[in-house]
């Protein structure tokens, strides 16, 4: 690296609120970043003068010993103006998460933080880290959260550049649906920023870093300084308050800065940059970018309009013009794509299903990058996208296997034999849980037979679905009239039961919603909770349930009928089987964990579903 990038990076990271980069261990620290170092330490001790903490180099948020109430505390991962980030195990849940523990002394600001904690741990969106709770333990608050394995926006500008325009529009509209669902819980971000925001392995965006937060109704002029300067709005660095708009704007510099690699504003200081705003020195994204489509310079400069009047006022309004900016790139591109791509095209209008043939032959090397954005592209263009990880669903006399576009089908498994676990080390086991209990089967994970003996419920009616954590397995317990005589005993009530990994040993774990039918269930390993599927008289409902039996929120309510759920490990989407008029079709509804449907994916096989429906992906972690 030259003395020249070498500045650049430095100065970038000092305005950014990152630390300056250290030297390589041996060498000594270039001459040029001293007076980079001295504005370093000046920035610190004005942050110890605002905040009543060195927010670089606090102390009191690191935990004296290795535990923090009921999660025990291993490495630091990052620290911030707000807090700590540790990695922990959570005792009660059994699953490892992110814990943040807030700097400063400042009680007010510890309980608005608390209370900041306990609304996000009731915000659910697919693109905002989900947060699980908040306390105070030994005077020092924390919040913990799920963790994330990917990384920040600014490491994958650092390390690949610059990203395309569509790849651009396809992370807007994922954090602006992101931060419109913060607004609606009554709180800002403040803090809008490529290193707040974490590519996970797979390609999900998540917002992440909601510390600096506040609600709304709390956000007050007067040297409301928290965030990072250059993704400030111009009216909050003259010391106004933050609003949706400041929010906004933050957004707006940041798909900017993924399009360009630069900022709108540039400045070597905090009163420069204040003077570069009053003085409307502004680079447009035109020069910038001059081949930019005018769809996407438009939405992306009124969403960064330094003038509060003009700017976009709301998340969701940005989103919608973003939304509309793609929707316009593809349809202006899609002439120019070739000629399997204009033949595509024509058979999206004319359902011509040769050319079809034609166009998506084309395109299978666009098709198979499974990445988030992708997949969003893939399903706005009207592209089939199905799981991510193989899924196995239990048919009437077998199994099948719906691999990325692929569909193997493996008979041996009997119609009474709907419940299935599967796993990387077992593979997958039926469960014989309704009339007559011949006893389930064993397959590989490639669909081989294995032989053995198989497990059945002994008389227990009846199981229509299972899944595994990797120490246990579970199913769903409808009970049903179809023993004989009818009416001879009481029902049992719906229930979750526990087995062993060979489907032995059933013990109930905590009952069902007393009404309705379960079809189906599946314990997800990101969340560490259970879901299940649930009809009741013109309505279904996917529910999600603790290991102690309580429901942690109202139940989604979807089109029915369902059959059996299953949630895809590579991103924690749910997957749910539904009956369709044709036994041999399978219509595999795609939904987030807020509820909102993403698409469908129909699988045509020779197997009546009849009986069967349960559907499971391979257990491969730790629960």
């Amino acid at each position: 690296m030259t003395a020249d990038s070498a500045f650049d990076a430095a100065l970038a990271a000092l305005l950014d609120g990152r630390r300056l980069p250290e030297p390589p261990a041996g060498d000594a620290p270039p001459v040029a970043l001293e007076p980079l170092r001295v504005m370093e330490a000046v920035a610190r001790a004005h942050r110890v003068m605002l905040f009543g903490e060195d927010a670089a180099d606090a102390g009191s948020a690191t935990p004296a010993r290795t535990r923090w109430g009921h999660l025990e505390v291993g490495e630091e991962l990052g620290r911030g103006a707000s807090g700590t980030v540790y990695r922990a195990w959570d005792t009660r849940l059994s699953r490892e998460v992110a814990l943040k523990l807030l700097t400063g002394d400042d009680r007010r600001a510890s309980d608005e933080a608390l209370a900041e904690g306990r609304l996000l741990a009731r915000l659910r969106h697919p693109h905002i880290v989900t947060v699980y709770g908040a306390d105070t333990h030994d005077g020092v608050s924390g919040l913990w959260m799920e963790l994330v394995h990917g990384d920040t926006l600014d490491d994958v500008l650092d390390r690949d550049g610059v990203f395309g325009v569509e790849e651009v529009l396809l992370a807007g509209i994922d954090l602006a649906g992101a931060l419109a669902a913060v607004h609606a819980a009554g709180l800002l971000h403040r803090d809008v920023k490529a290193r707040n925001v974490i590519r996970e392995r797979g390609g999900r965006l998540l917002l992440m870093d909601l510390g600096a937060g506040r609600r709304v109704d709390e956000a007050t002029p007067g040297g409301d300084t928290t965030g990072t300067p250059l993704y400030m709005a111009p009216e909050v660095l003259g010391g106004g308050a933050a609003t949706e708009r400041s929010d906004v704007y933050g957004l707006g510099v940041l798909l900017y800065r993924l399009l360009t690699g630069a900022y709108p504003v540039v400045a070597k200081g905090l009163a420069e940059l204040r003077a570069a705003h009053t003085a409307g020195r502004r680079t447009p994204l035109a020069l910038m970018c001059p081949d930019v489509p005018p769809a996407v310079e438009r939405a992306i400069e009124q969403a960064a309009d330094p003038d509060p009047g003009r700017r976009i006022p709301r998340a969701s309004e940005l989103e919608r013009a973003l939304r509309d900016a793609l929707s316009e790139v593809l349809a202006a591109r899609a002439p120019v794509w070739g000629l399997g791509a204009r033949w595509w095209v024509r058979w999206r209008r004319a359902v011509f299903v040769g050319t079809a043939c034609v166009a998506l032959a084309s395109l299978v090397g666009w098709t198979a990058w499974d990445t988030g954005a992708a997949r969003s592209l893939r399903r706005a263009v009207g592209l089939p996208v199905p799981p991510l990880s193989p899924l196995y669903v239990t048919a009437a006399g077998g199994l099948l296997i719906v691999d990325g576009t692929g569909v193997t089908v493996v008979a041996g498994n009997p119609a009474s034999a709907p419940a299935l676990a599967v796993s990387a080390d077992l593979g997958v086991r039926t469960l014989s849980g309704i009339p007559p209990w011949p006893g389930g089967a064993t397959f590989a994970l490639d669909g081989t037979p294995v032989a053995g003996p198989h497990a059945a419920t002994d008389g227990m009616c009846c199981f229509n679905d299972g899944t595994t954590d990797g120490e246990f397995n579970y199913a769903v317990r409808q009970d049903s009239t179809l023993l004989a005589p009818i009416g001879s005993r009481p029902l049992a009530p719906r229930a979750l039961f526990r087995f062993a990994r060979d489907w032995s040993d059933p013990q109930p774990l905590f009952f069902l919603t007393p009404s309705g039918s379960y079809t189906g269930v599946t314990y997800s390993g990101a969340s560490g909770t259970f879901w299940t599927t649930r009809n009741e008289a013109g309505v279904a409902e996917i529910e999600q349930w603790r290991r102690d039996g309580e429901r942690v929120s109202a139940p989604l309510q979807v089109d029915p009928p369902l059959l059996g759920v299953a949630a895809d490990p590579r991103d924690g989407t749910l997957w749910v089987v539904k009956q369709v008029p044709s036994q041999h079709v399978l219509a595999l509804d795609n939904y987030d964990v807020t509820g909102r449907h993403l698409g469908t994916y129909t699988v045509s096989h020779p197997l009546p579903v009849l009986g069967g429906g349960g559907a499971e992906f391979a257990w491969r972690g730790r629960r």
